[in-house]
């Protein structure tokens, strides 16, 4: 017994130690996973894919033929409700949520020619539970009431969790977003901007243009001329800067300049750049750039002219990797999706590119 016991613990010890974590790369049009002996683990057969998180993706093989699966590339099963569905897209939304959308059959219409009509659900892969929706808007991490559901009226908002625990709306509220950090961006029935808190009670009002939801505790909001920049929670101004809106103006919230691991790299004009911390302070001066990312895994990827390489910069904007990409992806988990003299590659963040031809096979 005490053989069997020791033998046990071992293989649960082994699986925690020696468990390989799987990163995307891409080759010719589609996307295939390897594993960090850079042996390719699923093969590039998906024209769609996202990082694993806790052992689940969302990848897309052919038009409209979206999939949860899982490290072994094995489909998680949809509820048998969706088996007579015509499941159009799936989002990832957290560790176990995702949004189902589906073209769908007027149920009380059984004529030849029965009108089809768009729904949105949210699958917990976890409770093996669904929730139907209306309007969805979401974010891809978990907060505090992250993501917003509508009933289907156009009439009723609200937001639920990650258990499906829905909140409703007083009915003074045409539009919310996703919530984070207890606080979001509300549009009510006079089409009167707000950020509200979790109880629906109003912080600000009177915004002009916005980002869609807050990032570390900060959002990107015009009030008036003379109040540009970036508030928390309470909608006191932390950081006052102006904001480059580019090329073509859209209905809010259209400002995409957020918050992501601490430091924003807002556009002040076009083609100049600056980085913030979340304190306000300035870590980077104006720099010009055709284009900037904002930072993940630590790094910030840019271009310094239209159709110029792809390089990456660290937060204060010295340069860590130069510009030598055709074309060139964020940092997820150490490594990056790279085109380099036309040859598909993943970047590792000390600069080393594997080539995909050199990736092992399984």
């Amino acid at each position: 017994m005490r053989k069997f016991f020791l033998s046990g613990l071992f293989f649960v010890l082994g699986s925690i130690f020696f468990a390989q974590n799987l990163h995307l790369f891409k080759s010719g049009e589609n996307f295939g996973y390897f594993d960090d002996e850079l042996k390719i683990v699923l093969e590039p057969v998906y024209d769609k894919a996202y990082p694993f998180f806790e052992g689940e993706t969302v990848v897309r093989q052919g038009e409209k033929n979206y999939a949860i699966i899982s490290e072994k590339g094995t489909r998680i099963r949809l509820p048998e409700y969706f088996d007579d569905k015509n499941v159009r897209r799936i989002y990832r939304l957290t560790a176990h949520c995702y949004s189902v959308e589906t073209f769908e059959k007027d149920p009380n219409d059984s004529s030849r020619y029965a009108n089809y009509f768009p729904r949105t659900y949210v699958y917990n892969t976890e409770k093996k539970e669904f929730l139907r929706c209306g309007n969805l808007n979401f974010s891809f991490e978990t907060t505090d009431f992250n993501y917003l559901f509508s009933t289907g009226s156009g009439d009723d908002f609200g937001y639920y969790d990650d258990d499906l625990a829905v909140r409703n709306a007083p009915e003074k509220w045409k539009k919310l977003y996703p919530m984070r950090d207890g606080a979001a961006l509300a549009i009510d029935k006079n089409n009167v901007r707000y950020i509200i808190d979790k109880d629906f009670k109003e912080i600000l009002s009177g915004i002009g243009d916005s980002g869609s939801e807050f990032h570390d505790g900060l959002m990107p909001v015009v009030k008036n001329a003379n109040e540009i920049g970036y508030i928390n929670t309470k909608g006191e101004f932390i950081i006052k800067t102006k904001m480059y809106s580019g090329e073509f103006d859209s209905f809010p919230p259209s400002i995409e300049y957020d918050f992501s691991e601490g430091v924003v790299v807002p556009q002040v004009k076009k083609g100049i750049w600056r980085i913030y911390d979340k304190n306000g302070k300035l870590l980077m001066q104006d720099k010009e750039f055709y284009f900037c990312s904002k930072q993940k895994d630590g790094l910030i990827r840019f271009q310094k002219e239209k159709k110029g390489k792809f390089g990456y910069m660290n937060k204060i904007g010295n340069v860590e990797i130069p510009c030598k990409f055709d074309k060139a992806e964020d940092f997820c988990d150490g490594y990056a999706i790279v085109i380099i003299e036309g040859k598909d590659a993943v970047l590792k963040k000390d600069g080393t590119i594997i080539y995909v031809a050199d990736l092992k096979a399984r």
